[in-house]
């Protein structure tokens, strides 16, 4: 995996969890391998070691993917994320088997057909948003989404 670089393995897999499991900036995450390890890691640098993972977890993805798409029953969420100094969503979809995420310029219902691939659950779990209606036989509403709706929380 570290070919062609000069960090090696355990650098890429910490830039991969600093930046996809706490959000890490590229600017926080290149200072933060400064201090911590000394390390001049450029954001163009941090954005190749990415690139260089991609393979790893395709596999994994499709697989995650499939299962989703043969879910009875499946909760989708979204919430506002910035990639790249643009407003986006950061899409959550999930079934009793995975959890499926991912990044995505809209909050439209193209993005659940997308991921669905033709799929139609037979209960889809969302908020009251409307592109997550309509993308099983039936809807239920997520109770926290009503609750906060209601005032109650």
């Amino acid at each position: 995996m570290a070919q062609g670089t000069p960090f090696g393995p355990r650098i890429h897999a910490l830039a991969v969890y600093l930046k996809g499991m706490q959000l890490f900036s590229y600017q926080r995450l290149s200072a933060a391998l400064s201090d911590l390890f000394g390390l001049a890691v450029s954001e163009g640098a941090l954005m190749n070691m990415f690139k260089r993972t991609k393979t790893a977890f395709e596999a994994k993805r499709a697989e995650a993917l499939a299962a989703l798409r043969g879910a009875r029953f499946v909760s989708c969420d979204e919430t506002g994320a910035r990639i790249e100094g643009v407003n986006a969503f950061h899409w959550v979809f999930c079934c009793k088997q995975v959890v499926v995420h991912g990044a995505d310029l809209s909050r439209g219902a193209q993005v659940v057909r997308d991921v669905s691939g033709g799929h139609r659950p037979a209960v889809w779990t969302s908020d009251r948003y409307s592109a997550q209606q309509g993308h099983a036989d039936r809807q239920q509403t997520c109770l926290a989404h009503l609750d906060r709706d209601a005032g109650l929380s």
